[in-house]
C-alpha cells in the first residue's frame, strides 16, 4: 500500500521526467512554492468587492452549513482620475453606474486564497501579501523583484498602493483583515516603505480592535491557530469541490508542502475539534438535529473540519499520521470524539482496522448505553459495515435502532432505506423514504454566488457573453497569467500547450476557469452553435433550469447544482440515487405497483398525523415531494429510452449531457460510461478540455476499480472522504459476484487502462495548476496513492514516462534540399495523434507530485 521503494529505485524515478525547461532535480522538495503565480482581476468599482465581502458576512453569520467566505487580497492602485486605466474597464458589466468621486483615482485588483499557514501569526499575512504584490525582503527592507514592471502599476509616487488581506474566523466569529500601505519611491533601487494596521471585528461582541506592527503581538496563539484550521477546512472544500470556488481563486499547499507541515497541521485540527461544529458541514447530510438524550448536534461529528482532517490524514498511505491523530484525540478528549476516530480508522488504508472498529463500537455501546448522539452515528457506521458483509437482516434492525435516536436525522432515515431495498422489503423501503426528513427552502443568494459571495466576474462574463462580447485574450491573460516555477521570467509549471494555450485561442468562451457558476453546467462552455445542435429533450433534463436540479438545490438553499453529481451533494438528489436504485433493482413498473399497494388513495380515510416512528408507517399518505420524485424519474427513464432508440450522429457535449443522466438514473451503464468516454474522444483544441467528463470519468474509476485496493474492508461501499455512496457499484456487484469481475476486468481493459487513466489524472492536475489550484485534489492524491499500491510506484512512473514519448507531437521531417514543388506543396498533415509538446513541464510537474507522496509516507522521516 505505501510508497516504500528501495534506494536504487527512488534514484531511478528522480530523472524520469527532466526536459528542456523544467524537472524534477530542480524543483523544490515538496510542494513549497516561494513566487506563486498569481491571479489579478479587476474590480467593476474600487473597493466593490470588500464592500460585498461585507454584507455577505452578515448573511453568513447564521448560516451553520458553511465555512466562511474564501480569504481574499485586494490591491488599490492608484492611476489619477483622467488616465485611460481609470475610465476605460476592457472588462465591465452592462450595468456597470459611473465612476463616483470616492474612488479618487484608484483602481482596485483582488483574487481569493484559501491555504495560508496563519499559524505563524503576523509574518505568514505579512510574507504572503509582500510576495504577492512582487516585494522581497532583503536586509531588512522590501525591494520590487526584477521581474515587476513597476511603471505598469500606475502608481503616483506621491500615491500610496493600498494592499488588503480579510480572513474569516468562523470559530471565533471575528473578521480579520491586514491592511498594507506601500509608498513606491522614485527609483526601483529604493527600498520600498509599507505599513501595516491589523483590525479584528468581532461579530459577537460588536467591537473593532486596531493593531499595529508593534502591538500584534497581543492577539493569541489560539486566535492564529484558529484561523489557520478554519484556512485547511476551506483549502479541502475549495480544492476539491470546485462548486464553492469563486473565480480568481489561489489553493496553496502551505499547510501540508511537508511532512512536518502536515504533522503540525494534524495535531493543531485535533486540538481544536471541540470548536469545529461551527465550521459548517456537508448539505448531504441535511440539517443539523439532536439526540433526544443528550440534546448533542450531529454537526459535532459531521463537520468541515473534520473531514479536512481526514482528508489530509489520507496523504499518507502507511497509516503512521492516522495513528498519530487517533492517539492525540483519545489523549485529549477520551472518548468523546471516538466516532472521528472510527473516521480516522477507515481512512487508513494501509492495513484492516475491522476488528479495532467492532471493538470501539462495542465498547462505547457498553459503556453509555445507546441514547447518545455518538453512539447512534456509530450504529450508522456498523449498519454500512454490515451491508458490505451482506448481513442484511441485522444492518436493517440496527439502522432502526439509529433512527429511533436521531428521528430528524437524514442521514439515519437514508441508511434505513438501503437496508430495506437490500433485504428486499421494498414496501418497507418505499415508506421509509416517504418519511424522509426533507425541508425545502427558497435560497437567498443569487445565481451568482457562491456560498454567498458575489461573485463579480462571473456575473460580468455571463452579462457580457449574451451581448456576444467575450474576454479578449490580452485581459485575460493578464486577469489570468499562466503559473510559472519562480516568477515571470521561469518556465510555466505543469504546462499542457494544449490546455493553457490553444483552446483559449480558438475558443474565447473558455477564457474563465470552471468554477462556481461556471461550474454547473457544461453549456456554459459551449457555443451556441453547438448548444443549438443538443437536443431540446437532453438540455430540459440536465441544463441549468432542470426539475431536479431545482428541486435538490431547495432541499439545501443553494442558488444551483451540477448534474454529474447533484445525486451525492444534496439530500433530495441522494433520494433520487436510492429511488432510481430500487427502480433499477425491481423494474418502473413493479415500483408503481408497491407503491399504489403502500400508499393508501386520496379517496381512503384521512385520519393519521405524520409519523416519525419506523415501526408505525403503513397506511401513510404519499408525500407531494415524493410523487413529484417518482415523475422526475419517469421522465428521465422516458426520453433515455428514446433516445437510446435512435441511431444518430450526437455531438461531444450532446454524448456527455446523456452520459451524466444515463448514470445517475442507471439505465444501463456500460452505455452511459461509453457516452461519457465518447466525448472526450474529440482531439480538436477547439473542443477544449472536458473538466466535467475527467472528473467523472475517474470517480467512476475509483468507484469501481480503486475502492477495492485497500487492506480496509471497514466500509468500501462509500467514500472515506467525502461519504458518496458507491450505488451503481452495488448494483452490479447484487448481480453475481462473476458479473462484477467481469464489468470491472471490462472496463480495465477499454476505458480504464492503465495509460487512459493517467492521461486523465495528468490533464487534470494541469488544468487545476492552470488555474491556481496548487494544492492538488482529493480525486488527483487517492488516485495516484491506489494507482502505486496497485501496479507498484516504479511501474507508475515508468508508464508516465512512455505516455509522455507516445503521445508528445512529433517533429517534422524537413526535406534535405528544397524544390519547387515543396515550396508550393500543402503542408503535411498530422498523421498520429498527440496530446503534449515538448515544452510540456506536466510530466515534471507529475514526478514532483508523486516524490511529494513518497515523501509523507517516509516511514524514516
Amino acid at each position: 500500500m505505501s510508497f516504500e521503494l528501495s534506494t536504487d529505485r527512488k534514484q531511478k524515478g528522480k530523472h524520469s521526467f527532466s526536459n528542456g525547461h523544467s524537472g524534477p532535480e530542480s524543483a523544490p522538495e515538496g510542494l513549497a512554492l516561494e513566487h506563486p503565480t498569481l491571479p489579478w482581476i479587476r474590480e467593476p468599482r474600487f473597493g466593490s468587492t470588500l464592500g460585498n465581502r461585507a454584507k455577505a458576512i452578515k448573511r453568513l453569520t447564521n448560516n451553520l452549513n458553511l465555512p466562511g467566505p474564501l480569504d481574499l487580497v485586494h490591491w488599490g492602485r492608484h492611476y489619477g482620475e483622467k488616465s485611460s486605466k481609470f475610465l476605460q474597464n476592457p472588462f465591465e458589466a452592462e450595468n456597470s453606474v459611473l465612476h463616483s468621486k470616492q474612488e479618487d483615482g484608484y483602481v482596485g485588483y483582488y483574487h481569493y486564497v484559501n491555504g495560508i499557514d496563519y499559524s505563524g501569526g503576523a509574518k505568514a499575512v505579512q510574507k504572503y501579501v509582500v510576495h504577492a504584490i512582487g516585494l522581497i525582503e532583503k536586509e531588512g527592507a522590501y525591494f520590487w523583484l526584477p521581474s515587476v514592471d513597476v511603471n505598469a502599476l500606475g502608481v503616483y509616487h506621491d500615491r500610496e498602493m493600498v494592499v488588503t488581506l480579510c480572513a474569516y474566523n468562523n470559530l471565533g466569529r471575528a473578521e480579520f483583515r491586514a491592511r498594507f500601505i506601500v509608498s513606491v519611491p522614485k527609483s526601483r533601487k529604493l527600498p520600498v516603505a509599507v505599513s501595516v494596521l491589523y483590525t479584528i471585528q468581532s461579530h459577537v461582541l460588536h467591537k473593532l480592535h486596531n493593531y499595529s506592527n508593534k502591538s500584534i503581538h497581543e492577539v493569541g496563539f489560539s486566535f492564529w491557530d484558529e484561523l489557520a484550521a478554519l484556512a485547511l477546512a476551506r483549502l479541502c472544500l475549495s480544492t476539491d469541490d470546485v462548486a464553492h470556488q469563486l473565480c480568481g481563486t489561489v489553493n496553496m499547499p502551505d499547510l501540508v508542502d511537508s511532512l512536518d507541515h502536515l504533522r503540525n497541521t494534524i495535531s493543531r485540527t485535533v486540538s481544536l475539534l471541540h470548536k469545529s461544529h461551527l465550521s459548517g458541514q456537508r448539505p448531504r447530510y441535511g440539517h443539523v438535529t439532536t439526540c433526544g438524550a443528550d440534546f448533542v448536534k450531529t454537526s459535532k461529528y459531521r463537520n468541515h473540519l473534520i473531514d479536512a482532517l481526514v482528508r489530509v490524514v489520507a496523504l499518507d498511505s502507511t497509516g503512521k499520521l492516522s495513528e498519530i491523530a487517533i492517539s492525540s484525540i483519545q489523549q485529549i478528549y477520551g472518548h468523546e470524539y471516538d466516532f472521528v476516530v472510527c473516521r480516522l480508522l477507515k481512512a487508513d488504508l494501509s492495513k484492516n482496522n475491522d476488528l479495532r472498529f467492532l471493538q470501539l463500537v462495542h465498547e462505547n455501546l457498553t459503556r453509555h448505553g445507546t441514547p447518545l448522539c455518538q453512539n447512534a452515528l456509530l450504529l450508522l457506521e456498523q449498519a454500512r459495515f454490515l451491508l458490505a458483509r451482506k448481513s442484511y437482516g441485522v444492518a436493517t434492525q440496527i439502522a432502526a435502532q439509529a433512527v429511533q435516536l436521531l428521528p430528524l436525522d437524514f442521514d439515519a432515515w437514508y441508511t434505513l432505506a438501503l437496508c430495506y431495498i437490500l433485504d428486499e422489503q421494498y414496501s418497507r423501503a418505499l415508506e421509509t423514504i416517504n418519511a424522509f426528513p426533507l425541508l425545502f427552502a427558497q435560497h437567498e443568494f443569487a445565481a451568482t454566488d457562491v456560498d454567498g459571495v458575489y461573485d463579480s466576474f462571473a456575473l460580468a462574463y455571463i452579462e457580457r457573453a449574451q451581448r456576444n462580447k467575450l474576454l479578449d485574450l490580452r485581459t485575460f491573460e493578464a486577469f489570468f497569467p499562466a503559473p510559472t516555477t519562480a516568477g515571470k521570467s521561469t518556465p510555466e509549471m505543469a504546462s499542457m500547450a494544449a490546455l493553457w494555450h490553444d483552446q483559449f485561442h480558438h475558443q474565447p468562451q473558455l477564457r474563465h476557469p470552471v468554477c462556481g457558476p461556471f461550474y454547473q453546467t457544461p453549456l456554459f462552455l459551449a457555443t451556441s452553435i453547438e448548444v443549438s445542435a443538443v437536443d431540446p429533450r437532453i438540455i430540459k433534463l440536465a441544463g441549468p433550469h432542470a426539475t431536479k436540479l431545482a428541486l435538490a438545490a431547495q432541499s439545501a438553499g443553494t442558488a444551483w447544482l451540477l448534474m454529474a453529481d447533484f445525486d451525492s451533494k444534496l439530500t433530495w438528489g441522494r433520494t433520487y440515487d436510492l429511488l432510481t436504485h430500487l427502480v433499477t433493482i425491481v423494474g418502473w413498473d413493479r415500483v408503481v405497483h408497491i407503491k399504489n399497494a403502500t400508499f393508501r388513495g386520496v379517496d381512503r380515510e384521512q385520519t393519521s398525523d405524520f409519523v416519525v416512528d419506523h415501526a408505525e408507517l403503513a397506511a401513510t399518505d404519499v408525500k407531494p415531494w415524493l410523487q413529484l420524485l417518482f415523475l422526475v424519474i419517469y421522465e428521465d427513464l422516458r426520453v433515455m429510452v428514446q433516445m437510446s432508440s435512435q441511431d444518430e450522429e450526437r455531438s461531444a457535449l450532446s454524448w456527455s449531457m446523456l452520459g451524466f443522466i444515463g448514470w445517475a438514473c442507471k439505465l444501463n451503464l456500460k452505455d452511459s460510461l461509453s457516452a461519457i468516454q465518447t466525448s472526450l474522444l474529440d482531439p480538436s483544441p477547439a473542443m477544449g478540455f472536458d473538466y466535467h467528463g475527467t472528473v467523472k470519468l475517474l470517480e467512476i474509476y475509483n468507484e469501481f476499480v480503486l475502492s477495492d485496493v485497500c487492506a480496509s474492508t471497514i466500509d468500501p461501499l462509500s467514500s472515506v472522504y467525502d461519504g458518496r455512496h458507491y450505488t451503481n457499484k452495488l448494483i452490479v456487484q447484487g448481480t453475481s459476484p462473476e458479473m462484477y469481475a467481469e464489468f470491472v476486468r471490462q472496463l480495465q481493459r477499454g476505458h480504464y487502462s492503465l495509460e487512459n487513466v493517467l492521461l486523465s489524472v495528468t490533464k487534470l492536475v494541469s488544468w487545476n495548476v492552470r488555474w491556481y489550484n496548487y494544492m492538488p485534489s482529493a480525486l488527483v492524491t487517492e488516485t495516484l496513492i491506489k494507482l502505486c499500491a496497485k501496479h507498484d510506484p516504479l511501474v507508475v512512473r515508468l508508464a508516465l514516462q512512455i505516455l509522455m514519448k507516445n503521445l508528445v507531437k512529433k517533429k517534422a521531417k524537413t526535406p534535405a534540399s528544397y524544390t519547387l514543388r515543396a515550396m508550393f506543396a500543402a503542408p503535411l498533415q498530422e498523421r498520429t495523434h498527440h496530446e503534449f509538446v515538448e515544452s510540456d513541464t506536466v510530466m515534471a510537474y507529475m514526478a514532483r507530485l508523486l516524490a511529494w507522496l513518497e515523501l509523507l509516507a517516509d516511514d524514516d522521516a
